[in-house]
């Protein structure tokens, strides 16, 4: 009997685990200003993190819901599943930077703080008109870094930045968008 209860529960935990990221645009302010909150304070074990961020997770879904309910009118049972999966995805590759030891480096935390903080407050994403990404990019790129960054900190920055915008389209849905090897491709390092 314990064996099909393992088998019933591989799926679940093989999902958390894949390594691509899927989200819809209006998706992408709350998963990096969820990921700046797990990714920050890496001297802290991550299930301390990761308590920690339990309170940004339930106030970004809580947000993210009324956003969604704006920009994700006809998928919203899938992309609320998306959006769950994309969370959990993200404390995985919290514990998995932790066990390889692979900080991330600070500059990226703070891009993606203000990134997501930006754009989820911007009014017209609020109300589900547009998403602005290009403008908020560059201005939170020259606020956190100073012209210097290293190798790694250059590839995650250009791995965080696409040029997108989005605006609310009639039939509601919205394309993905695919990060490879998760958002922050603990694996590639």
């Amino acid at each position: 009997m314990a064996s099909a209860l393992v088998c019933a529960m591989a799926p679940a935990a093989a999902q958390a685990e894949s390594r691509d990221l899927e989200v819809s645009a209006p998706m992408v302010p709350f998963i990096y200003h969820y990921s700046a909150c797990l990714f920050d304070n890496e001297a802290l074990p991550v299930d301390d993190r990761i308590a920690e961020c339990r309170t940004v997770r339930d106030t970004v879904k809580s947000e993210a819901d009324m956003v969604f309910a704006e920009w994700l009118r006809r998928d919203r049972p899938r992309s609320d599943r998306m959006f769950d999966r994309a969370l959990d995805v993200l404390e995985y590759e919290a514990r998995y930077a932790q066990e390889k030891r692979e900080p991330v480096p600070q500059s990226v935390v703070a891009y993606l703080d203000c990134v997501g903080t930006r754009l989820s407050n911007d009014p017209n994403f609020r109300n589900g008109t547009s998403l602005d990404f290009p403008f908020v990019d560059e201005d939170c790129r020259d606020a956190v870094t100073d012209g210097s960054v290293d190798g790694r900190e250059n590839t995650l920055l250009s791995r965080l930045d696409f040029d997108y915008r989005a605006h609310r389209s009639a039939s509601g849905r919205m394309p993905t968008i695919t990060y490879r090897y998760g958002l922050l491709a603990p694996r590639r390092f």
